[in-house]
């Protein structure tokens, strides 16, 4: 976690993931958390458990699990998130909650990693089924040869859930990475990653089943010029190629740490490309050709009830600072991000769980405990 006040680095607590879950809750064009941080001052074991119950205290949104690792947790994520749901049924019926299972390239699976995904299968919740192979590490170091390893993981996957359970809602994921060839080291935001990213899409298109892409993504340290692009490029190449869910937002430093700066920097950036590539009515309204008929050449259009009527169409940045160049301060875009995180953990509370509710998941988190210890002893 980068903290928001110092700037440095440290390990994520439980009380991050309350903020995170908080963030995400009052962003509008989030749809849903995932899992941006592991909370290190609780234990291993139930830790997920502790995560997600206190995530569903702050945010009403979709939860997608990335760091399960054994079906006994999922078990117990899964209670919580029945009470939440009102009941089991209920919640395989409109999921609020779902798993990642990723391989463990070059073609393999971990076996309590894949536990926990039936876990969730048989209880009719989706799963994401993804592959994150390295270029030149755990794939062929040709981009093409990472895709076709990554697809057989993933459809693999896919092929496995889908025998022990028949229609089991799907999304299809494969998140490549190139490695630096001078230092061994994983590069999000390289061309050869956007390609793969690209190509998967594509790939999920022609399976017809829906696709994530971690498409928001930079190897930069801290929220500059460098983020700037590559996340702008990454989201905006991801989203032409058709892909259905965005994962990333808030990552730094090729995915090994969190800034909440840079989640409410990487929402604007999807909000900005969302407004640009957004379907446009052409049609006599907004054609305006009796408008421009009646203003004619050399006059304005700002004292026209057609500008009136449009005006607040027009998409408004939250955080980009609009004004002259004089006197200007070249940091006030990340200190407006900063005072957005602010004004959000200060005024924001998600709706409250009801009381009998919320006393049923404290009752589950303490026994997810004690049956964790006395396995351990």
């Amino acid at each position: 976690m980068v903290d928001i006040e110092s700037g440095v680095r440290r390990p994520a607590t439980l009380s991050d993931v309350a903020s995170c879950a908080t963030m995400v809750d009052a962003i509008e064009n989030l749809d849903m958390v995932f899992s941006p941080v592991s909370a290190q001052d609780v234990p291993a074991g139930v830790g997920v458990v502790l995560e997600y119950a206190t995530t569903v205290h702050n945010c009403s949104k979709h939860v997608h699990l990335v760091d399960l690792s054994s079906a006994y947790e999922a078990e117990y994520i899964i209670r919580i998130a029945a009470e939440v749901a009102g009941g089991l049924d209920n919640l395989s019926r409109r999921p609020i909650i779902s798993d990642m299972i990723c391989s463990v390239s070059p073609l393999s699976i971990d076996a309590s990693a894949f536990a926990t995904a039936l876990t969730f299968v048989q209880k009719g919740l989706p799963i994401s089924s993804t592959s994150v192979p390295l270029t030149g590490g755990t794939s062929p170091i040709t981009s093409a040869g990472a895709l076709a390893l990554a697809n057989a993981e993933a459809i693999g996957i896919i092929t496995i859930l889908e025998a022990f359970h028949p229609g089991t809602p799907i999304v299809y994921s494969t998140m490549s990475s190139v490695m630096d060839p001078r230092t061994g080291k994983y590069r999000a935001a390289a061309p050869e990653a956007i390609w793969m990213r690209i190509a998967g899409v594509q790939v999920a298109d022609r399976y017809g089943i829906p696709f994530m892409v971690g498409g928001v993504n930079s190897a930069s340290k801290a929220p500059d010029i460098q983020g700037g692009y590559e996340k702008a490029i990454t989201a905006v190449v991801s989203r032409l190629a058709g892909a259905d869910i965005f994962a990333g937002f808030g990552g730094l430093d090729n995915a090994t740490a969190f800034g909440m700066d840079q989640l409410v920097i990487d929402s604007e950036i999807c909000e900005h490309i969302a407004q640009a590539l957004e379907d446009r009515p052409i049609d006599d309204e907004n054609l305006a050709l009796d408008v421009i008929a009646k203003i004619g050449p050399e006059g304005h259009f700002m004292a026209e009830k057609h500008t009136l009527k449009h005006v607040n169409e027009i998409w408004i940045p939250h955080l980009s600072p609009v004004g002259g160049i004089s006197g200007a301060d070249h940091d006030l875009f990340l200190k407006n991000a900063r005072k957005r995180v602010r004004e959000i953990l200060d005024t924001h509370r998600a709706a409250a769980l009801d009381p009998t509710m919320a006393e049923r998941i404290e009752e589950i988190t303490k026994e997810a405990r004690m049956s964790y210890q006395q396995e351990k002893s």
